[in-house]
């Protein structure tokens, strides 16, 4: 994604994020397997030479399957 600055310990980048995904259920219960995504948070260092890693996120797409819509925030 595009660079965006942190602020007040926060990232916004009021951007539609979509995911396409190849999801599987267990065949006894018909429950979804988990999906993980890892959102990962660097910062430049050196001119964009280098980054450190600020933090990340895991998200299980399997809990958002046949909505239409979802929003998420992640500490």
């Amino acid at each position: 994604s595009s660079r965006k600055p942190v602020q007040a310990n926060c990232v916004y980048w009021k951007k539609r994020f979509s995911f396409i995904c190849k999801m599987s259920a267990n065949a006894g219960t018909g429950v979804l397997d988990p999906c993980v995504c890892r959102v990962s948070v660097r910062k430049e260092l050196k001119g964009g030479k280098s980054f450190a890693k600020l933090g990340f996120a895991d998200l299980n797409l399997s809990e958002f399957a046949g909505s239409r819509s979802a929003v998420r925030r992640c500490l």
